[in-house]
């Protein structure tokens, strides 16, 4: 028991050393051959008071923490984290970039939501090799019932209002230039709300919420009230909706906009948004192994493609086009993590892609047919 114990102590301290004396690697080392001496030293028998100490140690470590990271630097210089937004007391559940890139948005376990500003401390960053990035924390505001809230969204037509989902589902609008929640601006989904999508064109008027009993809802938002109105439901998708994405592609084969969603059974399904109510119309399903994890995917960038990245429990990443059907519509697997890959995003000329994965490996991707165009 002793030795498992002494495993498990070590392996948590590793697992965080990199967030520790970030400009001193020679401290990092220094702190970990130090408690590995110290766990060799006899310890009481009693289990009850490991168990309690890996507990403590393991909240205290997984303070949210928001990493900004630069991955190609002008200079050459391998892959760096720039900045560290720190505030949230428990894990962060997501967060969003501003359309201008200045602002992020985040929510967290800790019933909060937080605003930050982020601005780099030069307009050439890439000759200065500290400090690149200023960010500050602009506001702090709690969820309505204190729940934890589980996933958040600029509005794309009007940057002055965040969505929100809780824990208790209850979907939410809340002002982040005055931190008032608007009346009107609340409607009750149930279940755990894990996902939300954004209409980004038009009026932007049109919301998607996901929740962990496989139900999706469209609701109207206001976009000057930030008045909220629940419009179509559809239940019996499968497990949890843990991903949403919205597209309009600019292609005769897909005049429609489309809906993407990742449902905990495992499926992959892709939806045609028939009217301006935002209901839904299932056009094709790819299977994707998916039962236990938040697995997320995402349409490329490039409005006239229709290439899609999906996460899975496999340790995959699948590429799939969605103008084929069957097995031909998958057009690549990337593998080189050895966890659930659950997070993935596109930069925004396609050239490059980050995924994450469960065990918290991110991996970084060159796109090198698009590199040498």
């Amino acid at each position: 028991m002793g030795a498992m114990w002494r495993q498990q102590v070590f392996a948590l301290d590793a697992k965080y050393n990199s967030y520790r004396a970030l400009d001193q690697p020679n401290l990092r080392t220094l702190y970990i051959r130090r408690r590995c001496q110290l766990l060799r030293e006899n310890f009481p028998k009693e289990s009850e008071i490991h168990m309690n100490y890996l507990k403590i140690r393991s909240q205290l470590l997984q303070h949210g923490i928001i990493s900004i990271c630069e991955v190609t630097g002008v200079t050459g210089t391998p892959p760096k984290v720039v900045a560290l937004l720190k505030g949230h007391q428990k894990g962060v559940t997501a967060i969003d970039w501003s359309v201008s890139n200045d602002l992020v948005v985040s929510c967290s376990l800790d019933a909060s939501i937080r605003l930050w500003s982020v601005q780099y401390t030069s307009l050439d960053p890439g000759i200065f090799e500290s400090d690149p990035l200023k960010a500050t924390c602009l506001r702090v505001v709690k969820d309505q019932l204190c729940a934890a809230i589980l996933c958040c969204a600029f509005l794309p037509a009007n940057n002055n209002l965040v969505i929100t989902g809780n824990s208790h589902g209850l979907l939410q609008v809340l002002n982040v230039s005055t931190g008032i929640y608007p009346r009107e601006g609340t409607a009750k989904i149930g279940g755990k709300i894990l996902s939300l999508a954004c209409e980004e064109s038009g009026g932007g008027s049109l919301v998607w919420a996901g929740n962990d009993r496989g139900s999706v809802i469209s609701c109207q938002l206001e976009v000057g009230s930030g008045r909220l109105t629940k419009l179509r439901r559809i239940d019996g998708i499968g497990g949890g909706i843990t991903s949403l994405s919205w597209r309009s592609w600019l292609s005769k084969e897909s005049p429609w906009p489309t809906l993407l969603l990742n449902s905990a059974c495992n499926s992959l399904c892709l939806y045609r948004i028939i009217d301006h109510h935002g209901t839904l119309s299932l056009v094709r399903k790819y299977p994707v192994r998916h039962r236990q994890y938040l697995v997320r995917s995402t349409f490329c960038p490039q409005m006239g493609a229709c290439l899609i990245a999906t996460g899975s429990e496999d340790g995959a990443i699948h590429l799939i086009d969605s103008s084929r059907e069957g097995r031909g519509a998958r057009v690549n697997r990337l593998q080189g993590h050895a966890a659930p890959t659950l997070a993935l995003s596109f930069n925004y000329d396609e050239s490059l892609l980050a995924t994450a994965d469960h065990q918290g490996l991110i991996i970084v991707w060159r796109n090198h047919q698009h590199h040498h165009q």
